[in-house]
């Protein structure tokens, strides 16, 4: 992070944090050779491909990637190099990433937090930012690593202070208020903001850095951060797989693309079910448990069928207020 930059989208509230609170979690060695790899312009691939095969699980579960899926690639493929000519150099350090920062992360102390389920909604945006990219012509060849690590301060402020976030979960439940409303009420600042400062010191680009700070308040706009657009959308879709309020989610993904995209409602709800398609295998190659994730189609059906029935509740209560009353008369 340039000192510049430090001081112009670092608070005072979050430098402190940094400086006395918390020791910043180190990006896997593996990462580090990656990230080293691809700043030399030269023989990247080659320098890449040496530091994944030395891994034979790695590049085992970077195949699997290349073949599922997510990429749909025409005939399946055995080799780094054979991957890398079809899905390109920038994806095959993606996924690399992505593996071995999930499995450093794997090993924290857990508590109250369910690691199981932030892993699974972090893998399920970065499937849904990896799609909607495709869908709406976003030329960014990291949006999948972004989605996956964008919610990353999550799990810093989380390892920071357990008992009082788990407190603030708690908090948002009750209050109704945002992840971010109730982070910054506490710390004076959120966790869009800690993943920024985290992934910057890692020497993640400083492009892929700002885009995930914006994700959660990035609006489409003449001259918006389009990838911290696609971002937030991606977060709301892999909520409606594994949070609540999965119908008023839908709907603003629906609103949002048809208004900045002009999606047609068919073609948001057929986007929206290929991610929990593709999200479960994707889940499962990271070797998580992808738990119960219904089709999109059968989560929406039941959300209305419970809309229904507090409709149902709501009239009957307007009824027995008018017979109290027609009673009282």
């Amino acid at each position: 992070m340039s000192k510049n930059q430090k001081e112009s989208d670092v608070t005072p509230e979050l430098e402190a944090f940094f400086n006395e609170d918390i020791r910043l979690p180190s990006p896997p060695g593996v990462a580090l050779k990656i990230l080293e790899a691809v700043r030399q312009e030269e023989n990247s691939f080659e320098d890449i491909a040496k530091i994944i095969m030395a891994d034979p699980a790695l590049t085992a579960r970077i195949l699997k990637v290349a073949n599922s899926s997510l990429f749909g690639l025409p005939t399946p493929v055995d080799s780094l190099k054979q991957a890398t000519a079809l899905i390109g150099t920038n994806a095959l350090k993606n996924i690399a990433l992505s593996f071995v920062i999930v499995q450093d992360f794997q090993d924290v102390p857990q508590g109250c937090f369910d690691l199981t389920l932030f892993w699974q909604k972090s893998i399920t945006s970065a499937v849904a930012a990896e799609t909607l990219a495709e869908h709406v012509g976003l030329k960014d060849g990291d949006i999948f690593v972004s989605g996956l690590l964008q919610d990353l301060g999550v799990l810093v402020l989380y390892l920071a202070d357990p008992e009082h976030f788990v407190f603030l979960l708690d908090e948002k439940r009750v209050t109704k208020k945002s992840t971010c409303e109730v982070e910054r009420e506490k710390f004076g600042f959120d966790h869009t903001e800690v993943s920024y400062y985290l992934l910057s010191t890692w020497g993640l680009p400083d492009r892929m850095c700002q885009s995930i700070q914006r994700h959660h308040s990035e609006k489409k706009g003449e001259s918006c951060d389009e990838s911290a657009v696609v971002l937030g959308l991606a977060s709301t879709i892999s909520s409606i797989y594994h949070g609540t309020d999965s119908n008023a989610r839908s709907q603003n993904v629906q609103s949002a693309l048809a208004k900045g995209y002009e999606l047609s409602p068919e073609k948001t709800a057929e986007l929206i079910d290929s991610v929990g398609e593709k999200s479960r295998e994707i889940i499962e190659l990271f070797s998580i448990d992808p738990g119960e994730m219904k089709p999109f189609s059968q989560i929406m059906q039941e959300a209305n069928e419970e809309l229904a029935k507090l409709n149902l509740s709501y009239a009957q209560i307007v009824l027995e207020l008018k017979k109290s009353k027609q009673n009282a008369d």
